[in-house]
């Protein structure tokens, strides 16, 4: 499992260590990465030594952002429990290497992510709905690999910079 962000209270980080134990209760080999810095960095340190079997959490640090793709790469899923990400290009990021998506049904993520992948989002701060949403993603590899595609497709579809670039021109133009 990869969360990769600022280490800040709205990123969520701290609803995902609290659903870590449930997870490793049915899927005592998952592990979780935890790629960034931040002003919270220290809490959520702290928050994560104190469940059980720590060890199965890593903090690497902030990576350079031409490290990034190299984490995604090595996640079997991405998480961001968000609070309210108002654009999630770390979400995109992720999708756009072929991952599926976990998180909370907040913000920009119901729309960013595929319609398949959709239903996967938990419901804002319930821990409990998140670590199912991760339990059914680690047990279903042939799941993560259709939503992961299913994102990957809609990032090339509706993501790249040129789309993106035509959708800003056509909102200058119709101003």
């Amino acid at each position: 499992i990869l969360f990769l962000a600022y280490l800040v209270k709205r990123k969520g980080l701290s609803f995902l260590l609290d659903a870590m134990p449930r997870v490793w209760d049915v899927v005592p080999q998952a592990r979780l990465t935890v790629v960034g810095d931040g002003p919270d960095a220290a809490l959520l340190r702290a928050q994560a030594a104190a469940l059980p079997h720590a060890g199965r959490i890593v903090f690497a640090g902030a990576a350079a952002h031409g490290d990034t793709a190299d984490c995604f790469r090595r996640a079997a899923l991405y998480v961001l429990p968000s609070l309210g990400e108002p654009f999630g290009l770390s979400v995109l990021e992720a999708m756009s290497t072929g991952l599926p998506v976990a998180g909370f049904a907040t913000g920009s993520l119901p729309e960013l992510v595929a319609e398949d992948n959709r239903p996967l989002l938990a419901a804002p701060r319930d821990g409990v709905s998140l670590a199912s949403s991760l339990i059914h993603l680690l047990q279903d590899a042939p799941l993560r690999q259709r939503l992961g595609a299913a994102n990957r497709q809609r990032v090339l579809a509706e993501f790249t910079w040129g789309r993106v670039a035509a959708q800003v021109a056509a909102c200058y133009a119709e101003v």
